[in-house]
């Protein structure tokens, strides 16, 4: 049986003992019972027990604990594929070490009375060395390390400050806890194996930035974007259209209040988001000399921001980036994360990066030059987060959305302000725990598995923003059949998409188009659909078992569905 996804380290331990090996297993410091298995047994055993456990990442570490006789392990990394770490008992004892003792002997009485010196870091990582002095007890005391942490009959007289192990406590336990730990842990550490040694170097990504509110970013007397890029150079990557509406004001600012800057521009469009405008953004911006510490910063909408994103992610191996989005898609989706992506030999953002921008200024000024229908897309991005996180923004959406579409996000002002926040910060919790993704399964991704496909089919023509709506649809009709969401809730999608003009079906969505999308949805996120369907406004779950069949039937009440609500139209215009 497939068991949860895990991200954490899940440590198995093998203990050696007289009748054979004591296995058992867990993670952050929960672990099973131990189980006793005879020489040449326990390997099968433990076969049985990783297969059950689905990785994210390759975290699973066979933790193996030497008895004192020296023999060696039998298990090597060619017969298991997981990572290794061997300790002796006596570095299993320092997991037992008061917290703030930074240097102490280790004495096992199982072990042969063999001491070790250990030495703990300020971030908490131990460092081993096995003493090999005729007297290694006075030999430890004599170098400073006075303390020790002892087990069994271990004599410890001639040590200062004695912490004695309890009988009842169990090595692997210990062991385990430092194994979690050096996973976990940023620093190198030698891990020696059966089979060689091996050197680990673990470094923890980190990443922070702001979405920062302002009005009219680019008058003169805001000084938001000029504190935002601190000095440094400036290389603007902006919309076409954009520069055509904002250009003068953009350059009278960068005059006024920036230094060192440099234009380019970036073809809006889906079909725009291609490796050849990366290319040319870093040429302009070597051109024009922009320094490592230099500021690429992006204005425009989602596509402009993508590419000006993995631009910036390449320029010197990364230069620092600011998002300047001027469509509420790259408001409240685009500018909240870290992803940056270019679509590639037809398939759409098959090539991007990670990439932590140094933030992002949301200006709702923008908005109000953006046709309804550029809007409408927006909001796409908004309900499926109150759909599946957050029924208030969600009931928000259906009480003020209609009439924000019509007044270019202007009207109400409090409420445009007040659901693009909720938005972006819903979204941005539900990013944080999973940032670079190890986790296949996102509520974000709602919306997000026949999407791709449909916009692929149409070689990009159709709105993100339609298509995304679309699979919000035939997800929610899926989920409906099966019983897991009401009937109310897809007449309450339903109502609303109609108010959004976004209750529509494109032509080039058929079976085929879903089959592959199911397909891809698998390649994509390592193996499962995972695809997200609502329980109930404001709360999701996960479907893995979705055929081509379910969807296709979903497709045809989705059909009758757009049919059905364009009748009442056409009979409320009669």
């Amino acid at each position: 049986m497939t068991g949860p996804q895990r991200t954490e380290p899940i440590v198995v331990v093998a203990e050696q003992c007289d009748e054979g090996w004591e296995l058992c297993t867990g993670a952050a410091g929960h672990f099973s019972a131990a189980r006793l298995y005879p020489p040449g047994a326990w390997q099968e055993q433990l076969h049985e027990w990783l297969g059950g456990i689905e990785f994210v990442d390759v975290r699973a570490v066979v933790l193996l604990i030497a008895g004192g006789d020296g023999r060696e392990y039998p298990v090597t990394e060619a017969l298991l594929p997981f990572p290794i770490v061997s300790f002796p008992r006596q570095l299993a004892l320092a997991a037992f070490a008061p917290a703030d003792w930074s240097a102490f002997a280790v004495l096992d009485g199982q072990a042969g009375g063999k001491c070790g010196l250990v030495t703990r870091s300020e971030a908490g990582r131990f460092y081993y060395a096995e003493s090999a002095a005729d007297d290694a007890c006075l030999a430890a005391c004599n170098f400073g390390f006075w303390r020790v942490v002892a087990a069994g009959s271990a004599a410890a007289a001639a040590f200062q400050c004695v912490e004695r192990v309890p009988a009842e406590a169990r090595l692997a336990i210990g062991a385990a806890r430092l194994a979690v730990d050096a996973l976990a842990a940023d620093g190198v550490c030698r891990n020696e194996s059966a089979s060689r040694p091996q050197l680990r170097l673990a470094r923890r990504r980190s990443a922070g930035y702001d979405i920062i509110h302002t009005e009219r970013v680019f008058d003169l007397e805001n000084d938001c974007l000029a504190q935002a890029v601190d000095g440094r150079p400036v290389f603007f990557a902006v919309d076409v259209a954009v520069l055509k509406l904002y250009g003068p004001g953009m350059r009278k600012y960068a005059k006024a209040k920036l230094r060192h800057c440099a234009f380019a521009t970036v073809r809006s469009g889906e079909a725009s988001k291609s490796w050849a405008q990366v290319a040319y953004l870093c040429r302009q911006a070597e051109r024009a000399e922009l320094p490592r510490d230099g500021i690429i910063v992006g204005v425009g909408g989602g596509v402009t921001l993508d590419v000006a994103g993995l631009a910036a992610s390449l320029y010197h191996r990364g230069a620092p980036y600011l998002r300047v989005p001027t469509t509420l898609l790259g408001m409240v989706d685009v500018a909240v994360g870290i992803k940056h992506g270019i679509n590639f030999k037809g398939r759409k953002s098959l090539l991007g990066a990670f990439y932590p921008p140094i933030g992002a200024i949301n200006d709702f000024a923008f908005l109000q030059t953006l046709p309804g229908s550029e809007l409408s897309n927006g909001f796409s991005e908004v309900v499926k987060l109150g759909l599946v996180r957050d029924s208030l923004l969600f009931r928000w959406v259906e009480d003020h959305g209609e009439r924000l579409v019509r007044t270019g996000y202007q009207d109400p002002a409090e409420w445009a302000f007040r659901i693009a926040l909720r938005a972006e910060y819903v979204m941005m919790a539900d990013l944080h725990p999973n940032l670079y993704e190890k986790d296949r399964r996102r509520f974000p991704d709602f919306g997000h598995t026949f999407s791709t496909a449909i916009e692929e089919a149409t070689r990009f023509a159709i709105p993100h923003g339609e298509a995304v709506a679309a699979d919000m649809l035939l997800a929610t009709i899926i989920a409906n059949r099966r019983g897991i969401c009401a009937e109310k809730v897809l007449e309450r999608l339903v109502a609303l998409f109609g108010a959004l003009d976004l209750l529509k079906v494109p032509q080039a969505c058929n079976g085929e188009v879903l089959a592959q999308a199911l397909t891809s949805a698998r390649l994509h996120r390592g193996g499962r659909i995972h695809m997200v369907v609502p329980r109930r406004i404001g709360e999701g779950a996960f479907l893995d078992d979705v055929t081509a069949a379910e969807a296709c039937a979903a497709l045809d009440r989705a059909v009758n569905i757009c049919a059905a609500q364009r009748r009442r139209f056409a009979s409320a215009g009669d």
